[in-house]
Order: C-alpha cells, then structure tokens, then sequence
C-alpha cells in the first residue's frame, strides 16, 4: 500500500523551528503489518481505485495543458468569429437529434446507415442557412485590422449572431413540436399563424407556458456565458497580405458553402431528399432552413369562403371512379385502384415536349377548324393510331409546375412552393414510386443539363432510378452546331432508345425535350420551313425540327421491338407565350395530348382534361391496381364528362375550366370569366374552384395528400 510518511525538519536557517514536511512514498508496506486493516482490501476495489487515479491524474494534466495553453488559443485573432460558428452548427445537430428523439415512429423506416448519412449531410444546410444569416459579421470580425478586433465591433457583432442563433433555435424547436402535427417541417402555411394573434396567444400561455418559461431561462444563461466569450480580448493584429489572403479564403469558404457546392445550381431543398426515404430527406433537413425557403418561394393563402366539408365533398364527387375507394376521410385525395392486372404487363413512355402549344400541332387545329400549317406530319400520322385529347390543359406556365403535376399528380397552386424548393416536403405519391411497386423499370431522360431544374434530385425522389441530362449523350451529325440549351431531341431520343432497348421490361421512361425551348434555334437549315413569318416562323420551325425526331424516335421503337409493348403519353410542359392572345386565359395553358397504348380505339375527343389526370390514366392503360393520389381523373374510363374539369394556375391566379365556361380568380374575387357563359353557372364554377383550392392547400399544409400503405 502507499505510505505517506509525516517528518521534522532539520533546523537550517531557511526553516522555522518545528516546521514539518509531508513525504509521499510508493513504498509497499505488507498488508499484514499496517494498522487499522482488520481485512484485506478486494483485488476489484484496488483496481478500481487504480483507474480512478488514472482518470484523476489525466484530468489533471488535461486542466494543466488547457491552463497553459488556453491564453493563447482564446486570444487568437480567428478564435471568436469560430467558436460562433461551431456553437450555432452545435445548435442544429441537437436540434436534429431532438427531432429523431421525439418521434422515432416517424423515423422507423430509416436504415441505420441512412440515419448516419442524414447526421452527415444534414449540416450541409445547417451551415446554409446559418451563414445566410450571420456571415456578414463574422467575416468582418475576422479582417486583419486593429478595428476588427475593437471591442465595440466584436460586441456588435457578437451579440446580432447571439440573437440571430435564439431566433433559430426557437424556430426549430418549433418545427420539432409542429413535426408531430403534420408529420414534416413547418412550410408557408406558418405566416396564418399571424393572422389571429388572439389563438397564437392563448396557445402559449395555456398550452406552451412552462418550455416558453424554460427556453427564456435558458436563453438568459446563454446569454451570461455569451457574454464571458465576448469579453475575451483577441491579441492585437497589423495589416498584412497573410491576414486578407485568410480573410479571402473564409470569404470563398462561405460563399461555396451557402450555394451548398460549386455546382451550377445552389442548394435547394430537393437535395435532402435526393437518393433518401421521405423520412430520411425530413432528418437531413432543418426547420430553418426548409421554412425559410418555403416562405422564399410562396405566400401563404387562406380562405374560406366554401364550407371545408362541403368542399371536400364536392371535390370527391368530381375525381370519384366506380373503381376507386376512398382510404381516409381525413386524406381527400387518397385512393385504391382496382384493376384488372393484365397478363402481360405494358411499357410506358411520356413524352414531354417543351413550350408546345396546342396551336401548333396541325391535327388538334384541324380538329377545331382552323387552317394547318404543316409543323407537325409525323405527330399528326401517329394521331391516326392513338386517342387525341383536343381540350387538353397544362398545369402552370412553368415546366417545374407541369412536372409536379404528371409525376406528383397535384397542381402548384399559389401559397405552394413549387417542387425543388419546398412542394416535395409533402409526401406524394410520385408516378416513379407507383411503378416500382409493380416491377417497374424507372427512367427519367431530359435534354437540359444534369443540373437543370433540380431534374437529377427531384427524379430521384419521384422513383426514377436512372437519370440522364445532356452531359451523357452522344453529339449527332444532323446538327452543325450544339443547342445553347443543352441536347438536340434526336440525341435524347437516341439514348432513351438505347436505355429502353436493353432495359429490363417492363419499364416507364419519362423523356423531357429541349429543342422548342425559347430562344428558337435549329440544328440545320434543312428544318427552316417557315421562313417569312417572323418571331412564329422561327417557333414552328423548332417544332417541325422536334416533330421529325419524334418521327425517328418511333421508328427506333419499332425497330428495337418495344413499340407494340408500349404506352405513348406525348404532351407538353406549357404554351409557348407567342401562340396566345391576351384575353384567351386557357390558351394560355392550352396544351396537346395524344395517347397511343395496345388495345387503346383511335379517336379525337373534347374531353376536358389535365396534367393533373395522367397518374390514374397510367394506371388504367398499364392495368395497375394499388393506392394513389391525384386531384385528376383517369381518361380512358367512361363517366359523365359534365364532371370533368382543369386547373391551371396563372402566377397568383387560379383558373378553372369546366364544359360550360371558366373562370379565373385572385383568390379574393373574380378577374376574367367565359363571356357566352351565364352568370349562375359562372358563379357555380367560382364556389367549386374555391372549394378546390380550399380542400388542396388544406390537404398540403397538414400533409394530407398521400400516404404510403
């Protein structure tokens, strides 16, 4: 055992008289021969106080380092603005954490390696959204001039990031208790909050009183140890070419990390969800940041001028089928298909062409009366073998807005963010994702670059497992020249072949085109068939070139073996804004439609339809049967076409088509309306668009669109 031994001193002249020293000593005395020990001591208990001395003299040398040292790394000149900046990225990990603590039911479905995966690029746009806010000041207090390191500069400084970091936090602690309301982050829908202020406070002081209490409490002992970091004064530093080189290179650091990359496209909230679950995409995001950028991008709307429930009933009895039925009276969208499964089941392709106006496919003018062009002869022959929708209307004036709507099955209308930048932190039930479930193939194919419109994160997110954009197709010698846009239509066509000849069947390819895309370009003279009709002329010619590589896209299929297996959709994205006049609001959205499917009658019909009817048309052609939700109809089933409706949404405006007029609203009053329509029937079609929008913003903003099985 260890003796401490207790001694005189010997009289010298430096040591008083009777002055005693204490010796320690690792002498080992037998146990046998101490004093006081009726037992020996147990092998476990001396190991163990063996450890605790370990433990006791490593903290002591860890105090002794930081003692040493901490005078020279608190007043380094970068110290601060640092510490700021890891104790604010210290606030969004635990607020993640708190996330998954509080509700793990939600996050069940979340693999282990996905949860370590979401911890890891989680702070991604944590960092954002933090530097979005506090850069500024962090930046300066690094600069390399005597002021820079001023206290009442650093104070300013310091204590905007301290309040800027409790508005954060509070915000994410509200978003984790509004997570458990609907089941995502908190989106546009916030700003009604502002609207009563009564209800938000009687909410805090009868339901949220004490955490209010707690969060002022912890903000102040925040606040006394944000204050000591302040009060540490950075060693003085002269200007120097070192100092604004690091000052330079924090500014690149910065800058690179709030675009989330050197990638063309900034960080956008579709990146969370790129190759992740739902769930997993909800714990990569932060509620700031998905807040923030949801309010960036909308405003939130709200009124209720129709009744909620008979709103919703009037929407289900528009949508209804004799082979759906409803799953959740709370989800109003949401349904089971019944269908027959076909033996052999078909291949689908859609055709996205962009900017294609109805007005210029020659067969849907012939259609309704007015002379032809000749833009359009190899659609126009592939009409004679499918069914063409001749009222046929997009979703938006966007592309963003049509995709959400074919592959989402839902229409952005206003107080929506649109897909990319909010919509997808909804669960929907993607076209892609159906598909999968039935063994599907999955393609998504564009002419843009990878990049363009988030189109690489956002098909990863709708189900599509293989992705192409314009980087990964050949050049093709028809053209003389690229496309300033990205890939000429035959090369895309050319790689959608190639995928689909060798894919595994059955598959779905979703090919978005390019060639008609504003400014009008061709890729040879050969295509420049109208010559003498100024900015339309240049516009047709980009479809008569989009409309002969259609023609050698078929002929691929046929010759690759798949044409016969398949389903064709061929539609457009929108309008091209040259081919409406001012006052013809659904030619604004007037788009073509043309199905070709095995089994399928050829025929031209009226039939108003939408974008927003394609997912259970799909369904129906491919013979799938399962839950999906879509504010359509399928259009190849009988009913009575009186029910049959569009809508379309015109910047803040929604416009409603229905047989007997249309109507276009602000969402306070009415601004335009069919002029050969009465005005009951007008006013009918202003409360059902209401109701509409009433029903599908609710449904949004409590997550209620879709839910998977």
């Amino acid at each position: 055992m260890r003796v401490t031994a207790t001694v005189l001193a010997v009289d010298s002249p430096t040591t008083p008289a009777g002055a005693h020293r204490t010796i320690e000593t690792d002498a080992i005395v037998p146990d046998d021969q101490t004093t006081n020990s009726p037992q020996a001591t147990p092998p476990n208990a001396r190991w163990a106080a063996s450890a605790l001395g370990a433990v006791r003299r490593a903290t002591r040398r860890a105090r002794a380092f930081v003692a040493a040292h901490w005078p020279t790394v608190s007043t380094w000149h970068y110290f601060t603005p640092i510490a700021m900046f890891v104790i604010g990225m210290a606030l969004f990990t635990l607020a993640r954490l708190g996330l998954l603590v509080s509700y793990p039911g939600e996050f069940a479905s979340v693999s282990f390696g996905e949860m370590l995966f979401a911890f890891f690029k989680g702070p991604l746009f944590d960092a954002a959204i933090l530097l979005i806010a506090v850069s500024i000041p962090l930046l300066v207090t690094t600069l390399p001039f005597r002021w820079a390191a001023s206290r009442w500069l650093r104070g300013i400084c310091g204590w905007y990031v301290f309040v800027v970091l409790v508005l954060m936090v509070f915000t994410l602690a509200g978003d984790i208790v509004y997570f458990g309301e609907v089941h995502r982050h908190a989106g546009p829908e916030t700003w009604a909050v502002g609207n009563d202020m009564r209800i938000l406070v009687w909410y805090v002081l009868s339901e949220a009183l004490a955490p209010l209490l707690l969060f002022i409490a912890l903000v102040a002992g925040g606040a006394y140890l944000w204050n000591r970091l302040l009060r540490i004064r950075p060693r003085p530093v002269k200007p120097s070419l070192k100092g604004g080189a690091v000052s330079l290179g924090l500014f690149v650091a910065m800058t690179i990390t709030i675009r989330g990359g050197v990638m063309s496209k900034p960080l956008a909230i579709a990146d969370a969800y790129d190759g992740v679950s739902v769930a997993g995409g909800n714990l990569i995001l932060n509620g700031v940041y998905a807040l923030s950028q949801s309010l960036y991008n909308s405003h939130y709307f709200e009124i209720r001028t129709v009744p909620l429930d008979e709103a919703r009933a009037q929407a289900r009895r528009e949508i209804a089928s004799p082979r759906d039925a409803w799953v959740d009276d709370d989800f109003p969208f949401l349904r089971e298909r019944h269908n027959a499964s076909p033996k052999d089941k078909p291949n689908v392709v859609i055709v996205f062409f962009e900017s294609l106006s109805a007005s210029a496919v020659d067969c849907v003018r012939r259609a309704e009366g007015k002379d032809v062009r000749g833009a359009t002869p190899r659609f126009d022959a592939l009409a004679e073998r499918g069914r063409l929708y001749t009222r046929f209307y997009a979703a938006g004036q966007r592309s963003i807005q049509g995709i959400a709507s074919v592959l989402g099955g839902v229409p952005t209308l206003p107080g929506m963010p649109i897909l990319g930048v909010g919509l997808e932190i909804n669960e929907l039930g993607y076209l892609g994702r159906i598909a999968k479930r039935y063994g599907y193939t999955t393609y998504f194919l564009q002419g843009s670059p990878r990049l363009s419109y988030k189109c690489d994160a956002l098909s990863s997110m709708a189900g599509f497992d293989n992705y192409f954009g314009e980087e990964d197709y050949t050049p093709d010698d028809h053209a003389t020249h690229r496309h300033r846009m990205g890939a000429w239509d035959l090369e895309l066509y050319k790689k959608a072949n190639e995928e689909f000849a060798r894919a595994p069947k059955p598959f779905i390819g979703f090919v978005f085109t390019l060639s008609t895309h504003v400014p009008p370009d061709i890729p040879h003279e050969r295509f420049r068939k109208f010559k003498d009709e100024g900015a339309l002329g240049g516009f047709l010619n980009t479809v008569y070139y989009a409309d002969w590589a259609l023609g050698k896209f078929i002929e691929m299929a046929r010759a690759s073996g798949y044409y016969d297996d398949t389903v064709f959709l061929l539609m457009a994205d929108h309008t091209y804004f040259l081919t409406r006049s001012p006052d013809d609001h659904p030619g604004h959205v007037h788009i073509p439609l043309l199905v070709v499917a095995p089994g399928l009658e050829p025929g031209v019909t009226d039939t108003i339809a939408s974008q927003s009817d394609i997912i259970p048309t799909v369904m129906d052609l491919a013979g799938w049967s399962g839950r999906y939700a879509a504010c359509g109809r399928s259009l190849v089933e009988s009913g009575d076409p009186a029910r049959r409706f569009a809508i379309a949404v015109k910047g803040r405006m929604v416009l409603r088509i229905e047989p007997a007029g249309w109507v276009l609203h602000d969402l306070a009053g009415r601004r335009a309306a069919s002029k050969d329509t009465d005005p009951q029937t007008l006013d009918g079609i202003e409360r059902r668009l209401v109701g509409f929008f009433e029903v599908l913003t609710d449904a949004m903003h409590r997550n209620r669109v879709y839910r998977s099985e």
